[in-house]
């Protein structure tokens, strides 16, 4: 009873290949929780029951007589008497479902300095193939897992991420910039078989089950094309498709949706937000989702059948290793978690079963500071000092119009929660403790409302808190992805962005005791992944705002009229990109993150009305890893997150109790 209340039982062919898939899918419906699904009624069994009866070879008069002998051989149960073909079938599920899984014999496989990710394990398990590097730098290796040496792949200049071995051994692709490369497991020379779409960035690529197709995801669409060359043919579209996998019989592939940042190596990498797994028929058609939406969800890994997707999920609090049984049909039953406390980052399952590998990745993060230079001046990260301190991480941050709070989103506690503390020195004092993930604060001018984007919902929304005690307002409810709120000087008005891709910049304002609609500002953020991040800052005097925009510094009227862009990068003169910006305090200089040809990271500064930026702040200590692009600056001093990342990987034995 329990069990038909928790779990969706195995499917009948699942238990008993000889079934008809005819019969087992109709026993599926009739034990579905679901009473919508189930068919109208018993008269509607016994006609498909005829139907199926028909199709085993049995007609005319004599097929309930035969069809009830056929299908009582097959089941071992009376077919007639369709309530008992129910119950019986319900029981034989219960008492036939998979024993437990049980991961165990975890072995470190590397242990270098820097970063080892995406894991991959050769069909027989005994290989594996990696990249290592920094987040901003990758490259493609192969070692034995019992083994110490490993291979360098390929010699190319470019990052290299998320490998993959051909199913019969004899290549592993992985993707670059470029798009989707391959090359023997000995290395050699590389063959671009999927070229990205012209400033594009593909997301994940995967093997169909014989070798023949690749599956790549861009965007929002999954698209499969032929090793050997020829035209790609669209599989389906659900929103940031990534991290997909093609199953071993060839009949699905699952991919993760909402959080490609997770994956992609960069500022964000090992970004956590949640998002959904689903699964697309390989042959093109509807996603359908399977699991939750209110936690992550990433790296869906295939068993060496069907009948069960293995999967990284933080639904516990901690990045844990999580299988999913599946039915025939692709319906999900009871997830049950392997590991505790691993950190998974992502995962890979031999194709012969028996082995999972993964990358253990622990980030850490801190608030560093150091003071604007003087005109023409440039600073360096020698001169950096620590704000905050302690095992957590900090993404994002602002100060207080007043100058006198450091706000900013802290791990510290298990999950994300706002904190506040005075400058230059002061405690962090908790702001806020929900179970879900609170970021990018902003206190308003007055000092009484708390601004952020939590998720709540599967995805983020805008809420504003009260710093008095009064009841919380969710300011916006669409469904996307709202996130980056920043207060008018007016406090009237929060501009945001939508992170959803293509992003684009909002205003809403208050409307008596609650928020009017929300207003466009700018919308089809032509840049993905990390290079542009439209967060919104309000001038000084609250005429404007400021956002990065297709790698461009915008500037857009705060109550109407056309965004102007007033810098746009020229590669011939080796100009920084634009990640995000801040204004400055005194309303005549716009500071934003970025990063100029030839590696150099930093901040620069430029006249609110234009021209050629100044290098204010260098990111020049390999030992002080400012990856993320957020920053704050007030009337003296520029904020930002110093970085501690590490990842290393390790293979563990799947087993079953007997």
């Amino acid at each position: 009873m329990a069990a038909h209340l928790t779990q969706v039982p195995a499917s009948l062919s699942s238990v008993r290949p000889e079934v008809p898939e005819e019969l087992s899918d109709l026993v599926g419906q009739c034990v579905a929780k679901d009473a919508a699904h189930r068919p109208a009624s018993a008269a509607d069994v016994l006609r498909r029951l005829e139907g199926i009866a028909a199709s085993l070879g049995v007609s005319g008069p004599q097929v309930a007589r035969r069809a009830q002998r056929r299908l009582g051989r097959v089941l071992g149960i009376v077919a007639a008497p369709v309530l008992a073909v129910v119950a019986g079938v319900a029981i034989v599920n219960r008492m036939r479902e998979p024993h437990a899984a049980t991961v165990n014999a975890m072995v470190r496989v590397t242990s270098d300095p820097g970063l080892e990710l995406y894991p991959d394990l050769s069909p027989v398990g005994n290989q594996l193939a990696y990249a290592a590097g920094s987040s901003s730098s990758m490259r493609v290796f192969v070692r034995p897992v019992d083994g110490e040496h490993a291979i360098r792949l390929t010699s190319d200049s470019t990052t290299e991420w998320q490998p993959r071995w051909s199913p019969d051994g004899s290549r592993i692709l992985f993707l670059t910039p470029a798009g989707v490369v391959t090359t023997p497991p000995t290395g050699g020379a590389a063959h671009v078989i999927v070229a990205a779409p012209e400033g594009r960035l593909i997301t994940s690529a995967t093997w169909s089950s014989d070798g023949s197709e690749v599956a790549w995801s861009v965007g929002d669409s999954l698209y499969a094309s032929p090793v050997g060359g020829g035209a790609a043919r669209p599989i389906g579209s659900a929103r940031e498709v990534h991290a997909c996998s093609w199953s071993r019989s060839g009949r699905w592939i699952a991919c993760a949706t909402e959080t490609a940042l997770y994956t992609i190596p960069g500022a964000t990498l090992g970004n956590t937000s949640a998002g959904t797994l689903v699964l697309f028929p390989a042959s093109g058609g509807t996603a359908m989702r399977i699991g939750d939406s209110t936690s992550l969800n990433e790296s869906p890994a295939w068993g060496p059948r069907d009948d069960e997707l293995y999967f990284v999920s933080d639904r516990q609090n901690t990045r844990d290793i999580y299988v999913l049984p599946l039915d025939r049909s692709g319906h999900a039953g009871t997830v049950q978690r392997l590991t505790s406390g691993v950190s998974a980052h992502t995962i890979a399952v031999a194709a012969a079963g028996g082995r999972v590998a993964y990358s253990a990745y622990t980030t850490s993060s801190n608030l560093w500071s150091v003071e604007l230079p003087a005109a023409g001046g440039t600073r360096s990260m020698r001169e950096a000092v620590a704000v905050t301190r302690g095992n957590q991480t900090v993404e994002s941050m602002s100060v207080s119009r007043d100058g006198r709070w450091l706000l900013f989103d802290s791990d510290r506690s298990g999950t994300a929660d706002i904190y506040r503390m005075t400058l230059p020195a002061g405690e962090p004092e908790r702001l806020t403790n929900d179970a879900g993930g609170e970021y990018k604060p902003d206190l308003s001018p007055d000092g009484r409302f708390l601004a952020y984007h939590a998720l709540r919902s599967g995805s983020r929304d805008i809420f504003v808190k009260p710093l008095d005690g009064g009841a919380l307002q969710q300011v916006t409810h669409t469904g996307q992805h709202e996130a980056r709120p920043a207060w008018s000087p007016d406090g009237q008005s929060l501009a945001f962005m939508d992170l959803a891709v293509p992003r684009s910049v909002w205003v809403i304002t208050r409307k008596g005791s609650g928020w009017g609609a929300p207003r466009l500002v700018e919308g089809s953020d032509p840049e993905r992944g990390v290079a542009s991040i439209p967060s919104p800052d309000w001038s000084p005097d609250g005429a404007s705002m400021t956002y990065a925009f297709g790698r461009s510094l915008h500037v857009a009227p705060a109550d109407s009229g056309r965004p102007r862009t007033i810098y746009a990068p020229d590669a011939s003169r080796r100009d920084p990109t634009v990640s995000f910006a801040q204004w400055g305090r005194t309303g005549a200089m716009i500071y934003f993150r970025g990063v100029a040809p030839g590696g150099v990271s930093g901040i620069w500064s430029i006249a609110a009305s234009g021209g050629r930026p100044q290098l204010v702040m260098r990111f020049d200590d390999p030992t002080r890893m400012v990856q993320r692009t957020e920053f704050a600056v007030d009337a003296r001093h520029l904020y930002f997150p110093v970085a501690d990342r590490a990842s290393d990987l390790w293979v563990a034995t799947i087993s079953r109790a007997p």
